[in-house]
């Protein structure tokens, strides 16, 4: 086999999810090949996917090094750094990576979503940014649409663009808006960019609606498909998370667009005709952070599917309070870290439960060990878990959690909810930005205003006399369910009922 087609199968294992095959390939290739810019910047991605997270990391630096010039490098190292909690340097490889290449589309969607986890930028910084790349990118395109079909229908063709119809935080908040739809008025097309199907996939293919495959379409080719479909309502679910198709908003293929679910903040598209959202998450003065047009769901934007059998709350019976974040780990920025550290040290008998998947790595946890010493934590005080592919057991894991800490200024969601299924109450800092209010935005529509925390100050306080407070833990932990199973929240029908009129009523009013 020669070089050429071995790193072609290789990729095939990539995208396959066989990483170790993967793995194996690309090391050949380097033996043969040392320095190969493109084996090196696979082997890292590979590397990652098993859960070699500081060997990953070392590798990309000694690339960045070794190709300064290279933008692919660069913005691989700032995914690595994103993803393990160091915003500031993500932030500054991303940054480099645009001036190496400035005309990438992954890259600036990159640079643009961890700025949402930065905790020193304002909304204001944060909205330019998106503002002025939109504008950069609408100058580039030819909005097909200029003019939008006006009037009342009697069926209203929908169309979802998403990389997440797969087993993704978005499909639990998705399933149910498929499921619901009334079949008879909307005529469902979901636009799947998912680079490796599996089960979830193929439940959402099975629910009844006209699906289309535009992974390995090109823009011009996925536009294609979606003019002939004749779309009324283009809705993007991603925003600028990874695999997104932003590029196709750009041209304007249906005469209302929106975007909702995936992304907490603003595309920065003016061809975006409308934001989903509530008015918790972005108050009426957030209008000015939107490009779009902001449509309210009330009470919040969310409606939860949860895992069908899950594993029924358990009292968690020690003397011992336990917190817990099972949110990824590159929410856990030095500033949560400061503020969980005093929690901790006030309570020296405490300790914490991280879940992430990036914990599997021991390198990684030594890490993140360090970061808590440096404020005074004690290693007993700090458990890990790493990834567990069997959800049931996954919610099981909540067994182990007296209170969970939501991130900030990058909230939970899906932990969130989880979190609150399984009896464990949340408590969660609210902030200027959507990424920062969800928290707030769930738990005020559950009537929970008592674990919603406006200062770092406030966080802690509420934190602590939560955890003295056993009572109220073991009532929490009977009564949560019941509480989020008979709220809107988890209301499907009703929800779904509500966003196809507002369907009806912004394509009737364009």
């Amino acid at each position: 086999m020669n070089l050429e087609n071995q790193f072609s199968k290789a990729n095939i294992f990539f995208e396959k999810g066989d990483y170790q095959s993967a793995i194996q390939l690309y090391e050949e290739l380097l033996r043969k090949r040392p320095g190969n810019i493109s084996v090196l910047n696979n082997l890292s991605a590979a590397y990652f996917q098993t859960g070699n997270i500081i060997d990953s990391r070392d590798l990309l630096c000694k690339v960045v090094e070794q190709f300064p010039q290279n933008g692919l490098a660069w913005n691989n190292l700032g995914k690595m750094y994103r993803e393990t909690g160091q915003i500031d340097w993500a932030l500054d490889c991303f940054q480099k990576a645009t001036k190496c290449d400035p005309q990438s589309d992954t890259i600036a969607s990159n640079l643009l979503f961890v700025l949402n986890y930065c905790y020193h930028l304002s909304p204001e910084k944060i909205a330019q940014a998106h503002v002025s790349w939109g504008k950069a990118k609408s100058r580039l395109c030819k909005h097909i649409y200029k003019i939008k079909r006006p009037g009342t229908k009697s069926q209203y063709r929908i169309g979802y663009v998403s990389p997440d119809f797969r087993s993704h935080s978005v499909s639990y908040f998705f399933r149910p808006l498929i499921k619901y739809h009334n079949k008879d008025q909307f005529d469902i097309y979901c636009y799947a960019n998912v680079s490796v199907p599996d089960q979830v996939t193929l439940e959402l293919q099975a629910m009844h609606v006209k699906w289309r495959d535009i992974y390995s379409l090109t823009d011009e080719e996925a536009m294609s498909m979606i003019l002939d479909d004749d779309i009324d309502i283009l809705i993007d679910l991603a925003g600028h998370t990874h695999n997104n198709r932003l590029g196709l908003f750009a041209q304007k293929l249906a005469p209302v667009q929106m975007t909702y679910l995936g992304y907490p903040n603003t595309t920065g598209l003016k061809t975006i005709d409308y934001r989903l959202t509530d008015c918790i998450a972005d108050p009426p003065s957030s209008k000015k952070y939107y490009s779009e047009n902001l449509l309210y769901l009330n009470p919040c934007f969310l409606c939860y599917a949860p895992l069908e059998n899950s594993p029924q709350p358990k009292q968690l019976n020690t003397e011992t309070p336990t917190f817990g974040s099972f949110n990824n780990i590159g929410k856990m920025n030095q500033y949560a870290i400061k503020v969980w550290s005093q929690i901790l040290n006030q309570l020296p008998n405490s300790r914490l439960f991280l879940k992430s998947r990036v914990l599997d790595d021991k390198k990684m946890q030594k890490n993140v060990l360090k970061q808590f010493a440096k404020h005074g934590v004690r290693e007993k005080q700090l458990e890990f878990c790493g990834y567990i592919r069997n959800s049931h057991t996954h919610f099981e894991s909540y067994h182990l959690v007296d209170i969970a800490l939501d991130t900030f200024p990058y909230n939970g969601t899906t932990t969130t909810f989880e979190a609150l299924w399984m009896g464990v109450p949340v408590i969660t800092l609210a902030g200027k930005t959507h990424a920062s209010r969800v928290g707030m935005s769930i738990l005020s529509s559950l009537g929970l205003n008592d674990f919603i925390a406006l200062t770092e100050a406030e966080y802690i306080s509420k934190a602590i006399q939560l955890a003295q407070n056993k009572d109220l833990i073991h009532h929490l932990r009977d009564s949560l369910r019941q509480l989020i199973s008979q709220s809107s929240l988890l209301n499907a029908k009703l929800f779904v009922k509500q966003l196809e009129d507002v369907y009806k009523k912004a394509y009737e009013q364009t």
